[in-house]
């Protein structure tokens, strides 16, 4: 955790801000398109799975869970 970012050491991703907790204690968060690819070419990250991302797609929605 990194002030109110949590982040993200699975694939190298930008770090998440989380926005709400559901009730059954799992928390949300929201990254929008260009903001991810933005992050990409400032840290030189090529991953296959952003190769069709466009930054008015739909945000992606983050959702982490124990």
């Amino acid at each position: 955790m990194k002030g109110n970012e949590l982040a993200n050491d699975m694939n190298g991703l930008m770090p998440v801000q989380l926005r709400k907790a559901t009730s059954q204690g799992e928390y949300v968060g929201l990254l929008q398109p260009w903001e991810i690819l933005t992050y990409l070419e400032e840290h030189e990250i090529n991953n296959p799975i952003f190769k069709h991302l466009k930054e008015e797609d739909n945000p992606w929605v983050v959702i982490i869970s124990e």
